[in-house]
């Protein structure tokens, strides 16, 4: 639970007072239970939806519940655009069979499933290819707009009063760039850019329009696979 910098802050002076920072441990865990409330009271919680994520529970998936994916795969039919129904189903049941040790109770989906889907065959590929993308597209879903909004936040910073002649696809850069940056934990002063990405960028002029700049990226694209092609 993120309380802010202030709260970090205050917790850090009371450090030497062992009683304040359990009362305020104690506020915060009477606010989440207060939370689950509220939302259990406030949404239907036995909604088919909710039944159906549950095989990425770890103690679901080790048991092999339900049998099979494919209602999962019948309420989601975008899946069958990212895996095999079958040999997601025969992974399903194969990673049931594995030895695994006793569950912890305190360890989380995310842990489970990071262990057990980047298990690997002897060649070193992929025991669960399928499952893999399963289980990733399932945890991806957005289950509040929270990532919506701080999209919305982001733009509003790199958009502003002095920069409001960006183009659409200078923003939609930017926007990537920072993500990725961020998921790597990387700053701009340790990026590092070879002469080829210097030579792109300068090849996009400074007034292009975004149908410039789409045809000077196909045409990129398209040379880079030639080069590939070629190399092959």
């Amino acid at each position: 639970m993120y309380v802010g910098i202030l709260a970090t802050t205050t917790l850090n002076e009371l450090r030497y007072d062992p009683s304040s920072v359990l009362r305020v441990k104690q506020a915060c865990q009477d606010f989440l239970i207060e939370l689950i409330k509220q939302i259990r009271s406030r949404f239907d919680m036995k909604t088919p939806i909710f039944r159906l994520v549950e095989f990425l529970i770890p103690s679901n998936a080790v048991e092999c519940s339900p049998s099979s994916l494919h209602e999962i795969f019948t309420t989601f039919p975008y899946l069958a655009d990212v895996a095999d129904l079958v040999s997601a189903d025969l992974e399903w049941r194969k990673q049931s069979l594995e030895e695994s040790t006793e569950l912890a109770p305190d360890e989380s989906s995310i842990v489970f499933w990071q262990k057990r889907l980047n298990a690997k065959n002897m060649d070193g590929s992929l025991k669960y290819p399928n499952l893999r993308k399963i289980v990733i597209s399932m945890m991806s879903l957005p289950f509040s707009n929270a990532s919506v909004e701080r999209i919305f936040s982001l733009l509003n910073l790199i958009k502003t009063q002095s920069r409001n002649a960006l183009k659409r696809e200078t923003l939609v850069g930017l926007m990537h760039t920072h993500e990725g940056m961020k998921a790597r934990n990387i700053h701009a002063h340790q990026m590092k850019l070879d002469a080829e990405f210097l030579r792109m960028v300068k090849g996009v002029k400074s007034d292009a329009t975004d149908s410039d700049v789409n045809k000077f990226i196909a045409n990129e694209l398209s040379v880079s696979t030639d080069e590939e092609m070629i190399a092959i």
